[in-house]
């Protein structure tokens, strides 16, 4: 009789530390979306319009938040990622699946642009890197893709999650300048070369 006690006090003693790593769920009446600004990018002379300081011509993009049930951002030591580079859209500013603060702890965010990047990989340490990109001239529309990596967001409990991006690439833009007046002359450039130029990088944040 004694060993059927200690085994079970045994059990439940492992069952409440494993309750302790998960963060609670929001009773139904006190749910709280997790919902997101719209993002606004920080002003850089290198860039000048490719998707505007507040994203007007962005896109989707991805959102990574990591848990920390003692509410404090510590760096390396989330207790969960709570949303693992999750899709946010546009349009509504949500994912397609709801997704809800814990009742407990605190949320801390990082994102990036556009949702279509590849070879990224998020750290709760060092941030974002994006390996190989390749700046290939291709376009969209009548612009390249502009790379943005967002600062975190740090220890959300509740609230719209405000994202600010950064730009990783510089945007160059061509203009020429005649001497003089030419009266009923007109100038035109037809062709610009660029030599040595290295077009494929790994970005890494480096946080």
């Amino acid at each position: 009789m004694k060993k059927y006690f200690f085994f079970a006090a045994c059990a439940s003693v492992a069952f409440a530390s494993c309750v302790n790593d998960v963060p609670d769920a929001p009773a139904n009446n006190e749910q709280r979306e997790i919902t997101f600004d719209v993002p606004v990018v920080q002003p850089n002379s290198r860039t000048q319009t490719e998707v505007g300081t507040a994203y007007e011509n962005g896109g989707d993009y991805r959102v990574t938040a990591w848990w920390f049930k003692d509410g404090n951002y510590k760096a390396g030591t989330a207790n969960l990622t709570f949303m693992n580079n999750v899709q946010i859209s546009k349009t509504t500013n949500k994912p397609s699946d709801p997704y809800f603060y814990p009742k407990n702890g605190t949320l801390t965010f990082i994102a990036y642009s556009p949702a279509n990047l590849a070879n990224v990989t998020v750290n709760k340490n060092s941030g974002i890197t994006i390996g190989d990109y390749v700046a290939d001239g291709e376009t969209s529309g009548d612009e390249q893709d502009d790379i943005l990596f967002s600062e975190r967001r740090y220890n959300m409990e509740n609230g719209t999650v405000s994202i600010l991006f950064n730009h990783a690439l510089s945007s160059i833009r061509f203009a020429a300048k005649t001497e003089d007046d030419y009266t009923g002359v007109s100038v035109k450039i037809n062709d610009i070369t660029l030599e040595n130029v290295r077009r494929k990088g790994t970005f890494t944040q480096n946080l």
